[in-house]
């Protein structure tokens, strides 16, 4: 197989494998594809891909203050390595939950 018929081959299957609804390692096994090739492949395709407009690719949340209460309180928890997060408030909670379900 020449190169750029690998590079085709393996495009192809990274292709089926966006659409079909599985992680990496199901669609490998029922393809009987080896996991460390699909990911080194996977990778090289989807790195040059190029996110649709206003995509956010860090992996970050966007967390957005609804009001000026809520950036004044001091909001804060702490999480079990020490991290903590002060002033949690009613008016605040909502963010807190934003904040905990990105955990």
């Amino acid at each position: 197989m020449t190169n750029n018929e690998r590079r085709t081959y393996w495009k192809t299957l990274v292709d089926r494998w966006q659409v079909s609804g599985l992680n990496g390692s199901q669609f490998c096994k029922q393809n009987d594809l080896d996991l460390g090739q699909f990911y080194y492949w996977s990778s090289k395709f989807l790195k040059r891909s190029s996110p649709p407009d206003g995509a956010l690719t860090t992996g970050f949340a966007t967390v957005v203050m609804s009001d000026a209460l809520a950036a004044n309180s001091g909001l804060r928890f702490t999480l079990p390595n020490g991290c903590a997060i002060v002033g949690i408030t009613p008016s605040n909670v909502s963010l807190v939950g934003a904040l905990l379900g990105q955990l």
